[in-house]
């Protein structure tokens, strides 16, 4: 996937699909702890199905928020939801 991609539909409704079940599988309400719930990057990584690689990239675009914690990256399950948000494409009538 390219770091500078804009989410298709299908795309982004898969993505906050396996954001929601890894929120879910930790029996943790997203709506009430959103700035609460932490995620690494290798959970990132599995949520949009992309390589560290990108993102790395992300971060280096500031594309995406995070915070260093030692040698970890870890983001706040908020700012996964406003990213998914920010690069959803909405469907375009014809």
């Amino acid at each position: 996937m390219d770091p500078n991609f804009t989410l298709s539909v299908r795309q982004s409704r898969n993505a906050f699909f396996r954001f929601k079940q890894a929120i879910k599988g930790l029996g943790i309400n997203l709506k009430e702890n959103a700035d609460n719930i932490i995620l690494n990057d290798v959970d990132l990584q599995q949520i949009f199905k992309v390589s560290s690689h990108t993102t790395k990239v992300w971060r280096d675009k500031n594309l995406i928020a995070y915070s260093r914690v030692g040698n970890h990256i870890v983001y706040k399950a908020s700012e996964i939801h406003a990213f998914l948000t920010q690069n959803h494409s909405s469907l375009k009538s014809k």
